[in-house]
C-alpha cells in the first residue's frame, strides 16, 4: 500500500495553495459574511474549478476520489479560507453519492457539478439518526412531500439554493432535498464562537421537498456517509494544525529575546516539536483513512473516527501552543492566531465530539465503551 499524494495529487495541492495565498484577502478577520462568501465561492468556481471534484463526469463532474478532495480541504484549511466548500463539495456532495439513484439526486448533483448551486447538509445526517423531536416533519400533500419545522445549526448555509435535511416520516427519519428559495423558508444565522464558519437555523413552513431516501433503506447507508464526512472534516483541521505549526516556527525563529531568536529556549523547542508530531501524525492518520474510503475496505468506519479524532486533537493543541509560542500578540484581534484556536474549538463539536468519538472507536474494537 502507498499512501504517498500521486504527482498530480501534488500539482493539485500547489495549485490551490497558490490560490488561496493569492485570495487570502477573503479570510475573515471578523465574520463570514455572505458578500465574502460569495466572492470566495465565484473565485473557487471560476479559477480553481473543484467545486464538483468528488462528483462522477457522467454527472458534470471531475470524477475524483475522497483523497483529492482531502488534498483541497487541506489547503483551504491552511488559510481558514472563507466558502461554502466544505459543505457544498464535501458533505452534501457525499452525502448524495452516498444515497440510491434517483432522478432527485441525480439532477441536485448536476447543478453541483456545473456550479449552479451551493448545497449545505444538516449535521445530524453524520451523527445520531433514530426519529428525535426538534427535527421538521415530513408529510405527503396533495401527492408531494412538504415539510414542517426546524433544522438547527446547517453548515455554511447563507449561500445554499439547496439544504440536505433530515426530517421524520411516518415510516422513520428520511433525507430531502429542499430548495431554499421555495416559499416558507426562513434562514437565521447563529452566533458562534468561530466567525469564519457560518451555520444557520433554517425554518420550514409547509415548504415542498423532494424525498430522497427514508426508513430501512437509510439507515444501513448512513455509517458510511458518516465516515466520509468525518475525513473530510479531518482534513481541513489538518491544514489548519499545520499552518498553526508554520507560524510558530516561524515566530520563533524571527522573535528575539535576550540576544538570541526564542526559538533556541528548551521551552519553546519541546512546543514546537510536540505540535509538528501532533500535526504529521494527524496528516497520516487522514490520508490512510481517506485511502480506505477510496478502496472501500472493511475497516473504513474505525479508521475515519481515528482520523477524526486524531485531527481533532492535533488541530486543538497546535492552535493552543501556537498562542504560547506566540505570546501576547497572539491575543490581539490583528493576528490570526485567535481565529484558528477558535476554528479548533468548533471543529472539534461540528459532527462528533471527542468524547463519542473515543466511545466509538473502543466499541467498534472490542475495548467496551471508555
Amino acid at each position: 500500500m502507498d499512501f504517498d499524494l500521486s504527482r498530480e495529487q501534488r500539482d493539485l495541492s500547489a495549485a490551490v495553495r497558490a490560490f488561496t495565498t493569492a485570495h487570502a484577502g477573503l479570510r475573515p478577520d471578523s465574520d463570514a459574511s455572505s458578500g465574502q462568501q460569495a466572492k470566495a465561492w465565484a473565485a473557487v468556481r471560476e479559477q480553481l474549478g473543484v467545486h464538483g471534484l468528488l462528483i462522477p463526469e457522467p454527472l458534470g463532474g471531475a470524477g475524483g476520489t475522497i483523497l483529492d478532495l482531502v488534498v483541497v480541504l487541506q489547503e483551504f484549511g491552511r488559510e481558514l479560507f472563507c466558502s461554502p466548500y466544505l459543505a457544498s463539495a464535501g458533505l452534501a456532495t457525499v452525502t448524495l453519492l452516498g444515497l440510491p439513484q434517483t432522478e432527485a439526486r441525480d439532477r441536485v448533483l448536476r447543478e453541483l457539478g456545473a456550479g449552479e448551486v451551493v448545497a449545505t447538509a444538516g449535521r445530524d445526517i453524520f451523527s445520531d439518526h433514530r426519529a428525535v423531536t426538534g427535527r421538521p416533519t415530513a408529510e405527503v400533500e396533495d401527492a408531494r412531500w412538504s415539510l414542517t419545522g426546524t433544522s438547527e445549526a446547517m453548515i455554511e448555509a447563507e449561500l445554499a439554493g439547496v439544504a440536505l435535511v433530515v426530517a421524520n416520516t411516518v415510516d422513520g427519519p428520511g433525507i430531502f432535498a429542499v430548495r431554499l428559495d421555495a416559499s416558507g423558508v426562513s434562514r437565521q444565522r447563529l452566533v458562534t464562537l468561530d466567525p469564519t464558519r457560518s451555520l444557520t437555523t433554517i425554518r420550514f413552513d409547509r415548504v415542498a421537498a423532494d424525498l430522497l431516501c427514508s426508513g430501512g433503506e437509510l439507515v444501513p447507508l448512513l455509517p458510511g456517509i458518516r465516515a466520509q464526512a468525518m475525513v473530510l472534516l479531518a482534513a481541513e483541521q489538518v491544514g489548519g494544525a499545520s499552518r498553526c505549526l508554520e507560524m510558530a516556527v516561524e515566530h520563533a525563529v524571527a522573535r528575539r529575546q535576550f540576544g538570541r531568536p526564542i526559538g533556541a529556549f528548551q521551552a519553546i523547542k519541546h512546543l514546537c516539536a510536540d505540535m509538528l508530531v501532533d500535526a504529521e501524525t494527524a496528516d497520516a492518520a487522514v490520508r490512510v483513512a481517506a485511502w480506505n474510503v477510496d478502496e472501500q475496505a472493511e475497516d473504513v468506519r474505525e479508521t475515519a473516527s481515528m482520523a477524526a479524532l486524531q485531527a481533532s486533537a492535533a488541530f486543538y493543541r497546535t492552535a493552543a501552543r501556537t498562542i504560547q509560542v506566540h505570546g501576547a500578540i497572539a491575543y490581539t484581534w490583528e493576528h490570526p492566531a485567535h481565529l484558528y484556536y477558535k476554528r479548533a474549538v468548533t471543529s472539534r463539536r461540528l459532527l462528533a465530539s471527542p468524547s463519542a468519538l473515543a466511545d466509538e472507536i473502543a466499541a467498534r474494537t472490542g475495548l467496551g465503551v471508555l
